[in-house]
């Protein structure tokens, strides 16, 4: 079933494509964020380090003396040239010297985490906020010296808002090539999507094709091997749907042919009696439309109470019968033989029921002449043997001695007994007319009329 609104295929796979697309790049352009910002400030923390140690070696051997105002204006020197922070802070925790604040103003330093770190394990480091400058600091501290770590501390820091400012072009730097990448990848996606879906598209138009009967047109599909072995499966069936079609259609023709030849009328129904098929002849002598009736119901189209019960029987005996049904026709009738047979599909499964109707009007017609003539020639041959019978029974009973009336009796028997000879005479003229009609050798003479009349005449008056 199709969805209710049905969408092509690249649009449910582009999507698709995107969303993974993005999924994965997302976590890589924060993976690489990270990567760059934890390198970033260990690079800060070396380079605070190296900052350190420089500044350790220019304080080292000041750092003993009693000057505090030379070494807080070489911090403050050196702050400003290098754009770093510099505190030196004595082993106690108090700040001897810093470039940014006056350091008798400044609080003991002696517990800040960089500070602990630096004289326990010779290397601090801190992030955290200086309430001194009122920013957010990278602190590293190393001991003034490596032997002797309680002497001081020289301590360097920049502000974290210089690292997160560089961080955040970084970001953007990473946002922009990521995006472009994304609407490139994207471009690109679409275009092997495309290319992907082309043959489908190909082999779609193709099938509507096939469908609308255009099965002499071929398929040609783009792209892979797989889909150029699926076009010509495509090919190779829409060849062999066209060789069964067309044997199909051969055959309904002939059958159509064979139907519409038929003398006998055949009429095909279902089993609730509407018409599947009937042929010229049926139609016919039944008085329907092939064209408009097929698929009606029989009994809305025929008034005829023979023929439906016939088909009736014939639906509840489910076996062949035959018999003989009479069909009002104007002012005469029509009479057919019908067979009723039962249809069956391919399974053996009774699906209807089929009626050969063959008409005998003209034998039946043939049948009464002949009747009728039987009984003509009978009561022919009875009147002149019935005057022969009576004409020797008075001559029996006595006539034969009047003389007069004896003659009389002989010339009647004489007359009954040629009138007898002429009516066999006419018999056998009549078989030997009717054997010549078989054989098409009769032949025609003219002959005189008034011979025949007064022989009729003659016949009637004895």
């Amino acid at each position: 079933m199709m969805p209710f609104f049905p969408r092509r295929l690249l649009w449910q796979i582009y999507p698709l494509f995107l969303l993974v697309l993005v999924v994965a790049l997302v976590p890589a352009t924060w993976y690489f964020s990270t990567v760059f910002r934890s390198f970033y400030y260990e690079r800060t923390a070396a380079d605070l380090t190296v900052r350190s140690r420089m500044v350790r070696a220019l304080v080292a051997e000041r750092f003993a003396g009693d000057d505090q105002g030379q070494l807080d204006r070489l911090s403050k020197e050196l702050g400003r040239s290098t754009g770093t922070r510099i505190t030196l802070i004595r082993g106690d925790g108090s700040v001897l010297a810093d470039s940014e604040e006056d350091p008798r103003r400044m609080e003991n330093h002696g517990t800040r985490p960089e500070v602990v770190a630096a004289l326990s394990q010779g290397v601090g480091q801190a992030l955290r906020f200086s309430h001194t400058v009122q920013q957010q600091m990278l602190y590293i501290a190393i001991p003034l010296d490596e032997h002797d770590r309680d002497q001081g501390v020289v301590r360097t820091a920049v502000p974290v808002t210089a690292i997160e400012s560089t961080l955040v072009d970084i970001r953007k730097k990473l946002l922009w090539a990521g995006g472009l990448a994304l609407v490139l990848v994207a471009f690109l996606g679409l275009l092997v999507a495309r290319r992907l879906t082309r043959p489908l598209r190909q082999m779609r138009d193709g099938a509507r094709r096939f469908a609308a009967g255009e099965l002499d047109r071929r398929m040609t599909v783009d792209g892979a091997e797989e889909f150029g072995e699926v076009g010509d499966a495509f090919n190779q069936m829409a060849k062999q749907l066209s060789e069964r079609m067309a044997m199909v259609v051969r055959q309904q023709q002939e059958q159509e042919a064979v139907l519409a030849s038929m003398v006998e009328g055949v009429l095909a129904i279902d089993l609730d009696e509407k018409i599947l098929r009937l042929n010229a002849a049926a139609a016919r002598q039944l008085g329907l439309d092939p064209d408009k009736d097929v698929g009606r119901p029989l009994r809305e189209l025929l008034r005829k109470a023979d023929l439906l019960r016939f088909i009736e029987r014939a639906l509840a005996g489910h076996q062949a019968i035959e018999g003989e049904v009479m069909l009002p026709e104007g002012e005469g009738e029509r009479y057919l033989q019908a067979n009723g047979t039962p249809l069956r599909d391919g399974d053996g499964r009774e699906i209807g029921l089929l009626v050969v109707l063959n008409d005998i009007t003209r034998l039946r017609r043939l049948e009464n002449l002949r009747r009728d003539f039987v009984a003509n020639v009978s009561h022919e041959l009875k009147t002149p043997i019935t005057a022969i019978k009576g004409a020797a029974e008075t001559l029996n009973d006595g006539a034969m001695a009047e003389p007069d009336n004896a003659r009389r009796f002989v010339d009647i028997i004489v007359r009954q007994a040629d009138r007898l000879n002429a009516i066999i005479e006419d018999l056998l003229s009549l078989s030997r007319i009717e054997q010549g009609a078989d054989r098409e050798s009769i032949s025609l003479v003219p002959a005189p009329v008034l011979p025949v009349l007064d022989a009729a005449v003659q016949s009637c008056q004895s």
